[in-house]
Formats: structure tokens, sequence, C-alpha cells
């Protein structure tokens, strides 16, 4: 199977670029906007879309806060977004949090099958072992793996729910910053 990234599809991108006449349209957003409404522009346009997208600053602590997910200090953050009806969704990798599209196969790895082979009486299968986009737990039953049973559930576009959260940039503004409430309407 060839990698999206590989040299071949590169080379076969600029090919069709190339055939199609070589032009393309860009999008510029307003000229004041900033990463978080230029990715709330796009998935509002966009409805749903599965490309993984670097989460920029200004976005992660919210996104951190969201998830439950405490910030490293001095260590980089794998931390992405993508559009799920209309609005930005963000994941915080690490740990078993897998980002990406969520593994729903019935299929153990030879990881899993080797740690079963070496510990034919453990009652739990190691992320390591099994991946962490895996949505099932999996236990060794003499040398073979096998699933106890789903533990995490998988959205509309087959990424882990629990992985994946919705950002709302009005919540991230400070309250002096957010629009005033309407006044109620007054009484007759």
């Amino acid at each position: 199977m060839k990698h999206f990234f590989s040299t071949e599809w590169k080379l076969a991108g600029l090919a069709a670029f190339l055939a199609a006449g070589g032009a393309c349209a860009t999008w510029a957003g307003p000229a004041a906007a900033g990463p978080v409404e230029d990715a709330l522009a796009y998935c509002r346009s966009a409805g749903d879309n599965n490309m993984i997208n670097a989460v920029p600053p200004d976005m992660l602590e919210q996104a951190a806060k969201k998830l439950g997910v405490t910030l490293p200090e001095h260590e980089p953050v794998r931390a992405v977004w993508r559009c799920m009806d209309g609005k930005i969704m963000v994941c915080i990798a690490g740990g078993r949090r897998f980002c990406g599209r969520a593994d729903t196969q019935v299929v153990p790895s030879p990881e899993a099958r080797q740690y079963c082979h070496e510990n034919p009486s453990a009652v739990d299968v190691p992320s390591w072992a099994t991946g962490r986009d895996t949505i099932f737990a999996w236990r060794c039953e003499g040398p073979e793996p096998i699933v106890s049973g789903a533990v995490r559930s998988v959205d509309k576009r087959g990424f882990v729910k629990e992985y994946w959260q919705v950002y709302d940039p009005q919540a991230a503004q400070p309250d002096a910053q957010k629009p005033p409430a309407p006044d109620p309407a007054p009484k007759p």
C-alpha cells in the first residue's frame, strides 16, 4: 500500500496538478483572522473532514481543560483538530489516547499474539501489544488473544468518541471579551 506522503503519491499529485493546467484556487481568510477563526470558518463550510491538523497554541489550553488533561510544562504536546458537523473537534494524544481513526476489527495484532504466547493466562493484554487505536480490551486464553469487550465507542467519522471533544472558541474568551447578553424584552 502506498503511503499518502510517499514520493510516488507526491509525483502523482504533481502530475495531476500539471495535467489540470497547473492552476489552483486558494482561500484566504480575513486579514485579522487567526488560526482559531480560520479553523472555525473552515469547519463551518466543510461540515465533516477527517484531515487531522496540529492544534494552534491559542486552542491548546482550553482543549486540555475540556479533555481533563494536564499539559506537561517542558514537553511537546501532540494535540490535533478536525471537523465534524461543522464544529472543531480536538484530541490530545498520549498514554492510551490515540487521535487517529479507531481500529474496530476483532483481529489480534502480531504483538498481542506474541504477548499471549509468552503470558498465556494474562487477564489484560497491554496497549503496546494490542495497539492504542483498538476499541477493545483483550485477554489471553492460553496462547490466543481474545476480546474481552468494547471499552471505547466510535463516532460517525470513525474516531474514538471519548478522545475527541468539541472546541468552542466562545468558551475560551474571558467574560470581558464575550458579547454582552441581550437585554430582556420589557414586560408590557
